[in-house]
């Protein structure tokens, strides 16, 4: 009994492996669907251009940090070794190492000395005192650092643009062949029918290849709306940054979206990459700043600690020295005031650009206030002419049931019937990217 029982079990173990792949297969043929707000908290994590924009962040910030550098000690540590028979540098050894006798002054020993060697171990400390074009310089790298950090945030809000269009994009493609598909299954049903009155002599064979041709030309918009949401789907994958051969599902179907924010209340001095614009002018006048302070003294201190002596891990003798060094370049060949004017022109040229892109962003941010409104126009008559073409080919296609209307004015109105619906959904589309737009223009969530 106990052989039979283990015989089943290892059976149904073998069955459970056999059918493993299929199971594994049939797990990857379903697509995950995503919401909105999902793709959106990938795409913040993984987009290339985020990414690149946080690197490039992090390389001011180390920027910054490398400023420190005027108001830091700098310390470096030697270990320095002297073979010479030079009578100075000999005699100057000797004095280091702190073993001159009388005999070292002998005429003989000081023209033609033996060869000695001197290891010498050395800490010197510097430390900065006055430089204010250091830390003029400073408060520039501080300025673009800023600016980085505004462009960094700018574009997180340029790629949720981006995410939304793509993302509705693939909803509008599938709408699309959802109508073309519809449509398709009534031409069929339509060259059925035309086929049987053929048969029955009530139209010629002109009303059926009519007919026909309806359905292959459906056909063919169906394959094009496929491509549509593939091209559309790898898109997405891209900005999410993941392998565009992954298909991304959305959750929600095409719907209309609402502006939430006030744009008549929107202040574009606010805006990140206008920050980011404020931020170059300061650090522009900065530089400025920095190259007028060349004119003035600089002050730094220094301090050493020397071991002599005449062997690697000797420390015979041991002297000291500190001092203060002050600097004052008063001529330099015109070269500090030429860079003085070339400052002021690059801050001019800053104060002049960021005012271009200012104005130029107010009249971005009232043409997409219009186009909104033309968009949401353009919805409500699309809706509208939908819906009297929807009836239009209910009357039509009753007609037709009754023999009173043509074959070909049946298609027609099919045909009508069906752009109609595709105008409705590419206008909701379009209004739908016109919210999006003016949102990112006003850095709206």
């Amino acid at each position: 009994m106990r052989k039979r029982f283990s015989g089943t079990k290892i059976r149904l173990l073998l069955a459970a492996l056999m059918l493993l792949p299929a199971l594994v297969k049939a797990q990857k043929g379903v697509s995950k669907t995503w919401t909105l707000n999902e793709v959106l908290e990938v795409a913040e994590a993984n987009n290339w251009q985020i990414q690149k924009s946080t690197q490039e962040v992090l390389s001011q910030k180390a920027e910054y940090r490398s400023t420190l550098a005027s108001f830091l000690p700098r310390i470096n540590l030697s270990e320095t070794v002297t073979h010479t028979n030079d009578p100075l540098a000999a005699f100057g050894i000797k004095l280091q190492q702190e073993i001159v006798n009388q005999s070292d002054f002998n005429p003989e020993w000081l023209n033609d000395p033996e060869e000695i060697t001197d290891f010498n171990l050395g800490v010197l400390v510097e430390q900065p005192l006055i430089n204010p074009d250091a830390f003029a310089g400073r408060k520039a790298v501080s300025h673009k650092l800023e600016a980085s950090k505004h462009k960094a945030a700018h574009l997180k809000y340029y790629i949720r643009y981006a995410v939304k269009q793509s993302y509705y994009a693939i909803q509008l493609a599938q709408s699309k062949q959802q109508v073309l598909e519809e449509a398709l299954k009534h031409a069929k049903e339509n060259h059925r029918i035309a086929r049987d009155n053929q048969d029955q002599g009530y139209v010629n064979k002109a009303d059926v290849m009519a007919a026909n041709v309806r359905v292959l030309d459906l056909q063919t918009k169906i394959e094009e709306a496929h491509n549509d949401v593939v091209s559309a789907g790898q898109m997405l994958a891209f900005l999410l940054g993941m392998d565009i051969d992954e298909e991304i599902v959305p959750e929600e179907e095409l719907s209309k979206v609402f502006l939430t924010t006030d744009a008549s209340e929107f202040d574009l001095q606010n805006r990140s990459d206008v920050m980011a614009m404020s931020s170059g002018v300061n650090a522009r006048n900065k530089m400025v700043t920095m190259q007028k302070m060349k004119f003035v003294p600089r002050l730094n201190a220094f301090g050493g600690y020397n071991f002599h002596g005449d062997e690697l891990t000797g420390f015979d003798a041991d002297s000291w020295v500190v001092g203060a060094r002050l600097q004052w370049t008063l001529f330099s060949g015109n070269k500090n005031l030429a860079s003085v004017k070339k400052a002021k022109a690059n801050a001019q040229l800053a104060e002049i650009r960021k005012s271009e892109y200012v104005d130029k962003g107010r009249m971005e941010l009232d043409n997409a206030r219009r186009k909104l409104n033309v968009a949401e126009n353009s919805l409500s008559a699309s809706q509208l002419a939908e819906q009297h073409m929807e009836e239009a080919l209910r009357i039509r296609m009753d007609r037709y049931k009754e023999g009173l209307e043509r074959t070909s004015d049946l298609l027609a109105a099919e045909a009508a019937y069906s752009q109609k619906q595709l105008e409705r959904l590419n206008a909701l589309y379009n209004y739908n990217k016109a919210v999006f737009y003016l949102e990112y223009l006003m850095e709206a969530e």
